[in-house]
């Protein structure tokens, strides 16, 4: 009988904890598609200076929330 409240236990835990790993395994794929994409971009802006030129409204909050997401 301890055995089996034993893997009761186990398998309602795997299942409860189971949609945070998933989401924790997509956002760190996400994560390293990402990145790449992030430090080509700020290669880019040092290479050229182009940390004070304004960019378009949309490119700035997409720059900041990919930033908040990467790090």
């Amino acid at each position: 009988m301890k055995r089996f409240a034993v893997t009761v236990i186990v398998i309602l835990w795997l299942l409860a904890s189971a949609p945070s790993l998933i989401l924790l395994a997509l956002s760190r794929l996400c994560a390293w598609l990402v990145s790449p994409f992030v430090a080509m971009t700020y290669a880019i802006t040092e290479r050229f200076e182009l940390d004070g030129v304004p960019a378009h409204p949309w490119i700035e909050k997409t720059t900041a929330a990919v930033r908040r997401f990467v790090d």
